[in-house]
């Protein structure tokens, strides 16, 4: 079992990232995170994640949105 967990996802809301992130700037930050390339698809959703040690907060577009909930397990929210 990971140790790591979703801890919330929300629809995108810009307020919900720390200045400075793609997420505060309307990006995908998912995609220019972790997998390290920019994204042209616009944010969907927020998604809260609790790791060992800290609890970042993602945006992600449909797509990333798709692949997160694949791996987790959990519903995908309606769009606002």
């Amino acid at each position: 079992m990971s140790v790591n967990k979703i801890i919330w996802v929300k629809p995108f809301n810009p307020e919900n990232h720390n200045v400075e992130t793609e997420g505060r700037a309307g990006r995908c930050g998912w995609h220019g995170t972790n997998e390290g390339t920019p994204c042209g698809e616009p944010p969907y959703a927020s998604v809260k994640f609790n790791y060992a040690d800290f609890q970042p907060v993602y945006s992600a577009c449909a797509r990333a949105l798709r692949k997160i909930s694949e791996d987790n397990g959990f519903p995908i929210p309606p769009s606002p």
